[in-house]
Formats: C-alpha cells, structure tokens, sequence
C-alpha cells in the first residue's frame, strides 16, 4: 500500500522538478529569439519549416513559431529547465488541447557566439506506435 502512494508523490515531485524556473533560466544566455540554421534528425537533413523562430522566456516558457506548421501558422508552447550549463529539459504541450505531454524530451546545448547548438531525442507518435529520432538543431540569435 506505502509502495501506491509513494510512487504517485515520486512522480508529481519530478515534473513539479522540470518545470520549475530558477536563476539559471532567468539569466540564461538562451533567453530571447532564435531562428533556425540547420537541422537533422536522424543524422538526415531536415528541411521542412525552414523559416522557424524559438523564444526562450525568462518565466521558463518556449515558443516554436513556424511558417506553415500543420499548413497553418501555429505556435508550439512549451516549459523548459536547465538542468546545467549544458543540459535543458523540454516539456511540450500538444498543439490541438494545449495539455502537456506526458514525458520530458532532455537535449544538450551549447552557445557558441551567436549560435545556439542542441541534441536529444525526441517521441513522435505514428503508425508505428512512439517511436525516438535523434534530433540536432542549430540556431541564429535574431538581434
């Protein structure tokens, strides 16, 4: 029975975890707006959405602006954390009920000049049920 309820607690203190903003969001050199450079997923490259911005917010919030995402101008929203100087956490809401998906996508990141680098795998649902794809992205700073 202990066992019922520590679980339950376990998790909630972990996503409770990712999300939280700390210091290390709030003077992060990823604050601002990003647009994408180049990505690869799967080590191919990617280049549908060529035209995609990133928001970093200072509140710990993300937004992915892309031109024509789901042949509409749409906006994935998303929390992140920083777990370190080199490893952030993304907890994205689907698109159509605004609900958070229920797992964390973790990347490594990198700022070198005006040019911000990650990697991590990311879950997509298909036919095939959830499946991973590493993804690599490389961003611009927009000044």
């Amino acid at each position: 029975m202990k066992k019922l309820i520590i679980v339950p607690i376990l998790l909630f203190l972990t996503s409770c975890a990712v999300v939280k903003t700390d210091l290390r969001v709030k003077k992060s050199p990823l604050i601002g707006k990003w647009k994408i450079a180049k990505t690869l997923i799967d080590e191919k490259k990617y280049t549908d959405y060529p035209n995609r911005i990133i928001e970093f917010n200072s509140d710990g919030t993300l937004n992915i602006f892309a031109d024509s995402f789901l042949d509409s101008e749409q906006t994935v929203k998303a929390r992140f954390s920083l777990m370190d100087r080199e490893n952030m956490v993304f907890l994205h809401q689907n698109i159509k009920t605004g609900e958070f998906y229920p797992f964390p996508y973790r990347y490594k990141y990198s700022i070198k000049n005006d040019t911000l680098h990650f990697k991590g795998f990311f879950i997509n649902k298909n036919a095939k049920g959830l499946t991973p794809y590493l993804n690599e992205e490389w961003w611009v700073k927009v000044k």
